[in-house]
């Protein structure tokens, strides 16, 4: 009778070992799941920015014009914990001290850009490239003596930044940008923001 038994036990331990295993891996699998969820890892953002720009020299060197004020909007989604895609946008005042567009000297323009972006996350620091329209205006009495009041083009550029989490949902950090734009005769354009991120 003991024999058996312990032969029973000896067919049924193959199974045994296996059922065994399978639970250890399954509560490992949850563990780790856990521990990912309680680290707040969102996918998706959006965030609000303010900062300010300067165009650049023809030589690409900062120029030592007045920093001009700048604001933003951004969301995005992560693709892949390494990969994303999102969208930039921003808008700053611009008073000329050379030719702009045909302008003279001292026009005051407002520029608004909306660039889609691709972007690489490594921790908490993002880099990418960045293109997209932008648009130009100038005051209508100016704008008279002109062929009109507005002017499209395209910039493209690389951009960077890092976000610090405050919590699991918001990040506090920086951006810049530095765009070329296909328009002649207009400068590039560097941007330095702060920004605020809610994560979804």
């Amino acid at each position: 009778m003991k024999i058996n038994k312990q032969t029973k036990f000896l067919k049924l331990l193959p199974l045994i070992t296996l059922l065994g295993i399978g639970s250890v891996a399954f509560a490992g699998g949850q563990s780790e799941h856990r521990e990912e969820s309680d680290q707040g890892d969102q996918n998706a953002y959006v965030g609000a920015l303010i900062g300010g720009n300067r165009n650049a020299n023809s030589n690409g060197t900062i120029s030592d014009t007045a920093t001009n004020p700048t604001y933003g909007l951004t969301a995005g989604i992560k693709i892949s914990p390494r990969f994303g895609i999102g969208f930039f946008g921003s808008r700053y005042d611009l008073t000329s001290s050379g030719a702009f567009l045909g302008l003279p000297v001292g026009t005051s323009t407002s520029t608004t850009m909306l660039l889609g972006q691709g972007n690489f996350f490594i921790g908490g620091i993002h880099v990418g490239v960045e293109a997209g329209p932008t648009t130009s205006s100038w005051d209508g009495k100016i704008a008279s003596l002109h062929d009109g009041s507005s002017n499209t083009s395209m910039v493209y550029g690389p951009h960077g930044g890092i976000d610090m989490k405050l919590d699991k949902t918001i990040t506090l950090g920086g951006e810049f940008h530095y765009l070329f734009s296909t328009a002649q005769n207009v400068a590039s354009n560097a941007q330095a923001l702060a920004a605020i991120k809610i994560w979804l």
